[in-house]
């Protein structure tokens, strides 16, 4: 199946909002629904997107914290390749003068 046509599924649509919210209660609360869906269709549906839409529920509802806890730094670690330091200088305390 297409993932065009998945991502446009009311019922696609709706298991992620099942998923990202059971995910965000019980384990990652700071988790974002648009980092969910890139885990699905840039990681686990990349190569190979489900068969029908009922194959794509079960895969969505079978998602674990841990896999896209993976996901996510691997990530991090790919597009920190495209920046400079100077793009993370909010995160370095400033010297306050005296």
């Amino acid at each position: 199946m297409n993932n065009s046509i998945i991502k446009n599924d009311k019922k696609i649509a709706f298991a992620i909002a099942l998923k990202y919210n059971q995910l965000k209660r019980e384990s990652l609360e700071n988790l974002e629904v648009k980092q969910f869906v890139n885990y699905l269709f840039k990681f686990k549906w990349k190569k190979e997107a489900p068969e029908n839409i009922s194959a794509a529920v079960v895969e969505i509802m079978q998602a674990k914290a841990e896999h896209i806890v993976t996901y996510l730094s691997n990530d991090a670690v790919v597009e920190s390749k495209h920046k400079n330091l100077s793009d993370y200088k909010d995160l370095f305390r400033q010297e306050v003068a005296k």
